[in-house]
C-alpha cells in the first residue's frame, strides 16, 4: 500500500505530452500540450542568466535545461560569487548537474524533482549529492511564476538555494525578477534577482 502511494505521488503515470515551441505559443498554454498540434515538439532547450547583489557580494548564475523528452530533462547550473575584501577579490564557484523528472505536465503548470551532484570549486574543491524540487505556473499570458528549492551536501555542511521568480514572456524570450536565497554553511546570500531566459 505504501509503495503504491509513494509511486503515485513521486512518479505517477507517463501520460502522453508534447511541448510547445515556447510558453504561450498557443495563447492559453504554458510548456506542455496534451495533443499534437502544429509546430509542437518532443524536446525543449532553454538557457538563462541572472544576477543579484547582497551586502557587497555579487552572484551571477548561468543555467541550461534540456528536456530530452517531455518527461525527462538535464539541468546544468553554474553560480559564481564574488566579493571585494581588504585582501582583494574573493570568488566561489558552485556547479550543479541534475537529472529532472517532470512529474506534473499540464498546460498551465509543471512540477518536477531532480537528483544529481554539486561541485564547489576554489579552495573547497569538493563534490556532493544534490536534489531539487520546483514548479512553474502559467496563469495567463504573458506571465509565469517559478518556485524552486535545491539542497546540496558538501563535506559536513549543505548549500541550500531557494528561488521565486516572476517571468514576463516575449515569444521565445523571458525576462524575470524575484527573490533568491543561497545559504552556504553559515553564510547567507539573498536579494533581488534579475534575469533573462531564452527557449530554442
Amino acid at each position: 500500500m505504501g509503495y503504491y502511494a509513494f509511486y503515485g505521488v513521486v512518479v505517477g503515470s507517463s501520460e502522453y505530452r508534447n511541448v510547445a515551441p515556447y510558453p504561450y505559443y498557443y495563447t492559453s498554454t504554458g510548456e506542455y500540450l496534451k495533443v499534437d498540434l502544429e509546430d509542437s515538439k518532443r524536446s525543449l532547450f532553454k538557457i538563462g542568466a541572472s544576477q543579484y547583489f547582497n551586502k557587497g557580494i555579487k552572484g551571477l548564475e548561468l543555467n541550461a535545461n534540456y528536456r530530452v523528452i517531455p518527461i525527462l530533462g538535464i539541468d546544468v547550473s553554474h553560480l559564481n560569487f564574488s566579493e571585494n575584501t581588504l585582501q582583494g577579490k574573493d570568488y566561489l564557484n558552485v556547479t550543479s548537474f541534475l537529472l529532472k523528472y517532470y512529474r506534473v505536465r499540464e498546460k498551465n503548470i509543471s512540477v518536477w524533482w531532480g537528483l544529481g551532484a554539486t561541485h564547489v570549486g576554489n579552495e573547497v574543491d569538493s563534490m556532493g549529492f544534490a536534489y531539487a524540487i520546483g514548479t512553474e505556473i502559467f496563469p495567463a499570458k504573458p506571465i509565469s511564476f517559478h518556485v524552486s528549492y535545491k539542497q546540496s551536501f558538501i563535506n559536513s555542511t549543505s548549500i541550500d538555494e531557494f528561488k521565486i521568480h516572476l517571468k514576463y514572456h516575449i515569444k521565445k524570450a523571458a525576462i524575470y525578477s524575484g527573490y533568491q536565497n543561497v545559504e552556504l554553511g553559515s553564510e547567507k546570500v539573498n536579494g533581488i534577482v534579475y534575469g533573462l531566459e531564452y527557449t530554442f
